[in-house]
C-alpha cells in the first residue's frame, strides 16, 4: 500500500512542533511548545490533542457531591452516582478544541469542574466562561430566554473582524462571488433563531458587499434566495 508508517508520520509531526523558526522585525524566534498557527497539520493535530484530553476527563471519577452550604464533601469512588464528572453535564459538544458545555450547576460546581479538567495535563489548559444568560460558541451567540425556556441563537463577530470580503473587481469566475454573497446571507438564516435578528444581520452584510462594489441587483437577489430557505 501506499500509506505511510505510522513511526514516519510521528517523526514528521515532530519535525513540525520542534522546528517552527519564524522571522519577525529582523529577529529570528522559535516557537518552543505547539505546533505554529498557519501549518496544514496544526488543526487535526489539535482535534486529536483535545479528544483525547476529553475522553479522559469526561470518564475522570467525580469523587465529591455538592450539598446546598458551601461545603464539598468526599464520597466512596465506587459510589455509581459519582463515577464520572460526564454526570455535570447535560451536553458537550466540541470543534476541534473550542467545547461548548450545557452544564448542570452553579457556579461553585463548574469551578471545581473546569479545575479538575485543567488538573488533567500541564500544556492544556482550557479558558472558560460562565453565564446562566447567554454564551458564546464560535460565531454563533446563544441566548437563553426563561420566559419560553427555549435556547435562542443569533449570528456572534469578533470586534477584530472587518467583515473585508472578497473585492468584486479581482480576477474570479461570476459564480464565485455569487456563492460568496448566497452562503454568508444563508448563515444568517439558518444561525438566527429569529426572523428579524437574521434580517437586521442582512442589512449590515449589505453594506459590507455593497462596499466592495458587488452590484445591488446580485446582492438583492442572492439575498432573496437564501431567505426563502426553511431552516
Amino acid at each position: 500500500t501506499n500509506t505511510m508508517p505510522t513511526g514516519e508520520v510521528l517523526k514528521g509531526l515532530e519535525i513540525c512542533q520542534e522546528r517552527n523558526v519564524f522571522e519577525f522585525d529582523g529577529e529570528f524566534y522559535r516557537q518552543k511548545k505547539g505546533h505554529a498557527t498557519g501549518q496544514k497539520q496544526a488543526p487535526p493535530v489539535a482535534c486529536q490533542g483535545a479528544g483525547i484530553v476529553e475522553r479522559e476527563f469526561l470518564n475522570t471519577p467525580r469523587d465529591i457531591v455538592f450539598d446546598e452550604s458551601n461545603k464539598v464533601m468526599s464520597r466512596p469512588i465506587d459510589d455509581p452516582v459519582f463515577w464520572s464528572v460526564k454526570d455535570m453535564a447535560e451536553d458537550w459538544s466540541r470543534f476541534i478544541d473550542d467545547v461548548l458545555v450545557l452544564f448542570k450547576g452553579d457556579k461553585r460546581m463548574a469551578d471545581w469542574f473546569f479545575k479538575k479538567l485543567n488538573g488533567l495535563y500541564e500544556d492544556v489548559q482550557f479558558k472558560w466562561e460562565f453565564s446562566s444568560e447567554s454564551a458564546i460558541f464560535l460565531d454563533i451567540h446563544l441566548i437563553f430566554n426563561r420566559e419560553t425556556k427555549q435556547l435562542e441563537t443569533k449570528i456572534y463577530g469578533k470586534p477584530s473582524n472587518k467583515q473585508l470580503y472578497l473585492n468584486y473587481r479581482s480576477s474570479h469566475p461570476p459564480h464565485v462571488f455569487k456563492g460568496l454573497v448566497y452562503s454568508e446571507a444563508l448563515r444568517a438564516v439558518m444561525i438566527c433563531s429569529r426572523k428579524e435578528w437574521s434580517v437586521d444581520y442582512l442589512r449590515t452584510l449589505r453594506d459590507k458587499f455593497l462596499s466592495q462594489e458587488y452590484p445591488e441587483q446580485l446582492v438583492n437577489e442572492q439575498f432573496q434566495r437564501a431567505l426563502e430557505v426553511d431552516r
